[in-house]
């Protein structure tokens, strides 16, 4: 059986394993890993030997077509150039991309060289003798034209111009000169048979942090964003796809062609003052930038944390709605009906939120068929139909309202529900936006109207959800009801497994209806107490 230097032979185990060494420069293209193993299982020798030779063959393939990939030159096509100021922290990175050029054309000229004659062999290892003792010379001296021709090399081949300004050139000088003494005695030892020169190719992370040399664009973050929500079966919101792709829009204008990996502080502050001048406020900078934590997280966890120490430590509270008080609820209303803009509809938008608790888009997402009368009172099953898109599970619900007090709604429910197809809109302007989302126009139209009476933004359309849940609490309704009502979900671990809300019926609501039914009397200026 003849023998190959891959395979050995696991005793304790009885099979054959193949193992293949991945070249020192080539390690971070295949994740890190040092070796390829693979157990070929109890099989014969000679089947074994095939195998391990085929296996070879394939690896070592794939170890060169990786190593060309990443040292082929980058071609500048038309605006693709692009310029950084060369200073301190890129000086490194400059020498090293410099030197992956310098050993692209070392390692052309070895493999000219092993299908060559010996005298141009000998002829090479004299020119190598000589370009060492001048590196070194030139060292000694901090001579100027290899860091000139450097940077005039990496705009030839990589299309990125280094401009100098206020940099110590002669430092850099340093470093490029010091770096040719080091590849003229490494080219030098590979001709003698010393060496090879793979231990002496950078890492792609080590080059000038552009994404045509290494890491990750600020603009694949999206897409990376919905894969991983794929993968655990999470579909994603149009509108939430467009909030964080506008945030990462001005990541990206941030740091332009820079990967994700190399974020820095100081383009992190560049970021919020962007958001800054745009007159985004302290809680939305940190929400956008908490959304910019949780994108580059899973692709680099120094730039969530170069993002994390620049968040405030402190808590910045989001203001939030406040509830109307009666007097307020009936110049609201008042307003509303006044107004030469607003419609009827408008009208028994508010009435039916201030009956329910729902939000706007639960209402405005209602159809026909998903209002019935029965026993006296109206039955609205918010989330009714197949198409519904609501907040959470639990805001599918059946609430009942009565109209004793709203002769205009009953009269306007009376109308749609025998007029109206039970597939129509029970809101017959209602339409979706290009998020698929509800009540836009209708939020526009009426806080409007809202903002001409208060100043303070905390009052709002929605704003009646708060006062809907203040005056539950207000007369005493079970706490369990209250939340059902609003769509929330169980707080009690108990509860939420053995009695759930969705367990609730119409019966359980009922406590609520002649409440909401005084609240909607007090809004249109009438005394009723609850009973």
């Amino acid at each position: 059986m003849s023998r190959t230097k891959n395979l050995t032979y696991d005793k304790s185990r009885k099979r054959y394993i193949f193992q293949i060494r991945v070249p020192l420069d080539l390690t971070t293209a295949f994740g890190g890993r040092t070796h390829i193993k693979a157990a070929l299982g109890r099989i014969e020798g000679a089947a074994a030997v095939a195998k391990a030779q085929e296996l070879s063959a394939h690896w070592t393939g794939k170890f060169e077509s990786t190593r060309q990939q990443r040292t082929r030159p980058f071609q500048a096509i038309g605006n693709a150039k692009v310029t950084l100021t060369l200073d301190d922290a890129l000086f490194r990175r400059a020498v090293a991309t410099r030197r992956s050029i310098t050993l692209r054309g070392l390692q052309q000229k070895l493999s000219a060289l092993r299908q060559g004659a010996d005298d141009a062999w000998d002829v090479a290892v004299a020119e190598a003798q000589d370009w060492l003792k001048n590196s070194r010379r030139r060292l000694a001296r901090g001579a100027l034209d290899d860091a000139k021709q450097a940077l005039e090399d990496i705009a030839a081949n990589y299309g990125v111009l280094l401009t100098r300004k206020e940099c110590d050139f002669e430092a850099f000088a340093d470093l490029i000169n010091a770096d040719t003494v080091t590849l003229a005695s490494a080219w030098l030892s590979a001709l003698n048979g010393e060496c090879g020169l793979d231990a002496l190719c950078p890492k792609p992370s080590d080059l000038l942090p552009l994404t045509r040399f290494f890491g990750t664009p600020a603009a694949s973050l999206i897409s990376a964003w919905q894969d991983r929500l794929k993968l655990v079966g999470k579909e994603t919101r149009p509108k939430t796809v467009a909030k964080y792709a506008s945030i990462i829009e001005d990541l990206a204008i941030v740091i332009g062609e820079a990967p994700v990996e190399a974020l820095n502080e100081s383009q992190v502050k560049a970021l919020m003052a962007l958001w800054q001048e745009r007159g985004n406020g302290s809680s939305t900078i940190v929400a956008k930038l908490t959304t910019v934590i949780t994108l580059v997280a899973p692709v680099s966890a120094d730039a969530a944390a170069c993002c994390r120490s620049i968040l405030p430590r402190t808590r910045i509270d989001r203001a939030k709605r406040l509830p109307l008080t009666a007097a307020q609820l009936h110049k609201v209303r008042e307003a509303i009906v006044a107004d030469e803009v607003t419609t009827d509809d408008d009208t028994m938008l508010v009435d039916l939120m201030m009956l329910t608790g729902a939000r706007l888009g639960e209402m405005m997402q209602m159809r026909v068929g998903d209002v019935i009368q029965h026993d006296g009172l109206w039955h609205l099953k918010i989330g009714g139909h197949a198409d519904a898109v609501l907040k959470t599970v639990t805001s599918y619900r059946t609430v009942p309202l009565s109209t004793t007090q709203t002769p205009e709604l009953e009269r306007w429910l009376s109308l749609r529900t025998h007029t109206a197809a039970p597939s129509e809109f029970l809101f017959g302007d209602a339409q979706a936006d290009g998020f698929g989302c509800f009540g836009g126009p209708e939020s526009k139209r009426l806080n409007r109207v809202i903002r001409s009476l208060h100043d303070d933004k905390r009052i709002v359309l929605e704003s009646i959800r708060n006062t809907v849940a203040r005056t539950l609490r207000a007369e005493g309704v079970d706490p369990r009801v209250r939340r059902a009502i609003l769509g929330h979900t169980d707080v009690d671990i108990h509860e939420r497994h053995y009695d759930p809300e969705a367990l609730m019926t119409i019966e359980d609501f009922m406590e609520a209806v002649p409440v909401l039914e005084a609240l909607a009397a007090k809004a249109r200026g009438k005394c009723r107490a609850a009973s």
